[in-house]
């Protein structure tokens, strides 16, 4: 059943508070359909448009002191205007812009709704003025007040009778203009978890703008939304002010403080056209279970899973939410591939050095990799050659190369876990450094790399920080969502190698020892640089497999690297050189909710199985696909 659901600011909220909101998503879209309808041209042209001495919308008073007087020279003057403590600004002024013919011309089936657009006339062209208000007693009692005030400071300043108030647009008088979302990818993925189980779509948001009277625009926010008959129009007055509130709160992604304390009031006093209807505010905001007060947050619980990943299940789900990956009902299996279970279930198992893992300064607990990957040290473990062969071939070619020529010495291996999250994919541009490095004291400065965070269509890669941060259970907000500023401006948190330190950029790009990281960085930074080194290496060489989405997802690392283990001394053991490195990857494979013939449950823990025979054959698919084939079997996952 399709409904249409109309809202309108509160006569309650200030005009402060609806000035701004209305300056930052309201008019923006207004004034471009508007440039499109009176110029005649698609509104995509118009997107970089700058106001200028024909058509100005309201950026400020300087801006429209500097219009003004650069259109009516020999009237006023730039000083006169900036003197003039109360002038006015209408939200629209066009002056000498091009006639607009105001007819329809009939066809056999159609209608022209386009108004024809021709030169100025000789003499002088069109010249109007608007302002923008919401749709409610107060929005056009202050609108009209508006226009007499601007109409008087043109008599001040001696240029009255040039300004019109305005007829020309909209042509039809009332206009429906699309709300566009800049990252519509996060804004569908958050209505998905929440709408999609109680059978709810969001067909369209639109601004619907009306002309009352000439040079007045009032505006209300229509949702039209798809659900059963059953829901009633309470609870569709509340799911429409939900869909239009986390729109708004994505839109706003980088605005400043003032700006998003006014879209927030804005919400908050939306209520539905209808004057019999009862404001959301007044009802419950639970509907079916779904407190739409809250933001959507991503649910996951496992049907089974191996010990050893139980206690990683929160930073799994923080992968997938800072990935937009997961929709009710879906059904994942977690499994990795050899290299990954030798490093991260295999080797904690016959975890027994202590000893070493106190050389490392550790003591096993987990650590952030530049506060972005979420990476914590694993158990130094020891290991026969046939094992290190079979679980992590790459290493154990360069091992035995060095346990020839070094027969009778110590061999470490350390392992490090990565969750692989939307921030770490952004930050992969740059080398993820230490936040302060310690023997400058000096916060590293953030840099712009050529990491593309960003799609073709404006979808973000990632869950903007600040959404990320009112959902409950996130383990790691900072070391998973994208921080709001990387997604507004495109560039990435992350610190480039070219902009750290001198002597940091070298101890990364020659993997220097634990006793080298010591005497240039301090003891305290040993633990931290050695975990970078080998998360870098790491991921710079699994980078184009982690972005891609679809049926298969990369969600998790574990390089494991050999290190020379160097004799105690009077301070303690330490690393050596390192002598090898592996990586294993952990992957999420999305399967049919009804497992394909002729499987009937899930392979057993542990087990080796073909992936591509589980796969789920209608994921839609945005890259390239890792090709998997056998995999570990650690845990049957399903999004609720």
């Amino acid at each position: 059943m399709r409904r249409r659901v109309c809202m309108v600011p509160s006569n309650t909220l200030s005009s402060t508070q609806a000035s701004t909101f209305a300056l930052k998503i309201i008019e923006g879209p207004i004034f471009l359909d508007y440039l499109s309808e009176t110029l005649g041209q698609p509104v995509q042209l118009f997107r970089q448009h700058v106001p200028g001495v024909q058509d100005w919308w309201d950026v400020g008073e300087i801006s429209y002191a500097a219009v003004l007087s650069t259109r009516h020279k020999g009237k006023v003057t730039f000083e006169a205007l900036r003197a003039d403590r109360n002038l006015p600004r209408p939200d629209i002024s066009t002056f000498n812009g091009p006639r607009v013919s105001r007819f329809f011309s009939f066809g056999f089936t159609t209608v022209t709704k386009a108004p024809p657009i021709g030169p100025p006339p000789p003499g002088g062209g069109r010249s109007e003025i608007y302002e923008i208000k919401p749709r409610n007693h107060r929005g056009e009692a202050d609108a009209l007040q508006k226009l007499v005030d601007v109409e008087a400071s043109y008599v001040r300043h001696r240029i009255s009778g040039i300004y019109s108030r305005g007829t020309t647009y909209p042509f039809l008088v009332v206009k429906e203009i699309p709300l566009e979302c800049k990252f519509i990818a996060v804004w569908r993925y958050l209505m998905n978890l929440w709408l999609a189980p109680l059978k709810i779509a969001i067909a369209s948001i639109d601004i619907e703008v009306q002309r009352r009277h000439p040079g007045v625009l009032l505006y209300r926010i229509c949702v039209t939304l798809d659900g059963p008959e059953r829901l009633t129009q309470d609870e569709a007055d509340r799911v429409a002010n939900f869909a239009v509130r986390m729109l708004l709160e994505v839109n706003t992604l980088g605005a400043s403080a003032e700006a998003k304390s006014a879209t927030k009031a804005i919400t908050e006093s939306l209520q539905p056209a209808d004057p019999k209807a009862t404001p959301p505010r007044q009802t419950s905001p639970v509907v079916a279970g779904k407190d739409l007060s809250k933001t959507p947050y991503l649910s996951i619980v496992a049907d089974s899973i191996v010990d050893e990943m139980r206690d990683g299940l929160a930073a799994i789900r923080d992968s997938m939410y800072s990935r937009l990956i997961g929709a009710p009902g879906e059904r994942y299996f977690l499994c990795c591939d050899e290299a990954y279970y030798a490093n991260a279930i295999e080797g904690p198992k016959r975890a027994r050095l202590a000893s070493q893992i106190r050389m490392l300064g550790t003591g096993g607990q987990a650590r952030a990799a530049a506060g972005k990957s979420m990476a914590g040290l694993l158990p130094t473990f020891s290991i026969t050659g046939a094992e290190l062969v079979r679980g992590l071939p790459d290493m154990a070619v360069a091992v035995g190369r060095w346990a020839l020529d070094h027969p009778t010495e110590t061999l470490v291996i350390v392992s490090v876990a990565i969750v692989v999250t939307a921030a770490l994919i952004v930050s992969a541009g740059g080398v993820a450094l230490p936040a302060v490095a310690a023997a400058e004291g000096t916060a590293l400065a953030g840099a712009a790399t050529t990491a593309e965070i960003v799609t073709a269509e404006g979808a973000a890669l990632g869950m903007p920080a600040t959404i990320m941060a009112q959902t409950p259970g996130a383990a790691s907000v900072a070391a998973a969502a994208v921080p709001d500023a990387v997604l507004v401006t495109g560039e990435t948190a992350g610190t480039s190698l070219a902009s750290a330190p001198a002597w940091l950029r070298s101890a990364l790009a020659s993997r220097a020892t634990a006793a080298e990281l010591a005497e240039i960085a301090g003891q305290k930074q040993i633990d931290e640089m050695l975990i970078n080194v080998m998360a870098e290496v790491a991921r710079r060489k699994v980078l184009p497999a982690v972005v891609s989405a679809g049926a298969v997802a990369l969600v998790g690392l574990a390089p494991s690297a050999a290190f020379a283990a160097t004799p105690p001394t009077t301070t303690g053991a330490g690393a050596g050189p390192m002598v090898g490195m592996t990586t294993g990857r952990l992957y999420l494979i999305k399967v049919p909710s009804v497992l394909p013939y002729p499987f009937s449950s899930p392979p057993p823990l542990h087990q080796v199985f073909d992936a591509e025979r589980y796969v789920d054959k209608t994921a839609r698919l945005s890259g390239p696909q890792p090709i998997i084939g056998n995999v570990r079997m650690l845990g049957s996952l399903r999004v609720t």
